[in-house]
């Protein structure tokens, strides 16, 4: 019976991690045009876990000025916002829907890395399967 649960929840998480990395990529993808971007601002978030920060970037999109924040957040104890305001950077931006940009070398996509999580999870769980419970 264990053995089943075990199962179902590697099952589970497989298609979970698949779904992730899917979905995760389809979005960095979307992000199809390039553009000059100037960061006109660090934007911080606190709270119990500590400061964030994340770029305000500028940058020209279908004929307009967009101004959005990163999609990533660094914190002091990580590796902090490699940017000074007024620095010029490239960007990549979704032409649909230009305030999802994505910075490349800065943006984490965490969809994927949690779905790689997910499929770990899961051969681990079907080792385990094999190791604990098949006769040997």
């Amino acid at each position: 019976m264990v053995s089943i649960i075990f199962i179902i929840v590697a099952i589970f998480s497989a298609l979970t991690g698949v779904f992730l990395i899917y979905s995760g990529l389809k979005g960095a993808n979307s992000c199809s045009a390039w553009s000059e971007g100037k960061v006109v601002d660090i934007h911080r978030t606190s709270s119990s876990d500590g400061d964030a920060y994340a770029p305000v970037v500028e940058f020209w999109a279908n004929g307009q000025i967009i101004r959005a924040k990163a999609q990533t957040q660094k914190g002091v104890t990580r590796n902090r916002v490699p940017y000074q305001v007024g620095d010029s950077i490239q960007i990549r931006y979704n032409p649909d829907r230009p305030q999802s940009f994505i910075i490349p070398g800065y943006d984490v996509n965490m969809k994927v890395i949690l779905g790689i999580g997910s499929l770990a999870a899961a051969i681990i769980l079907i080792l385990a399967v094999c190791i604990l419970f098949v006769p040997q």
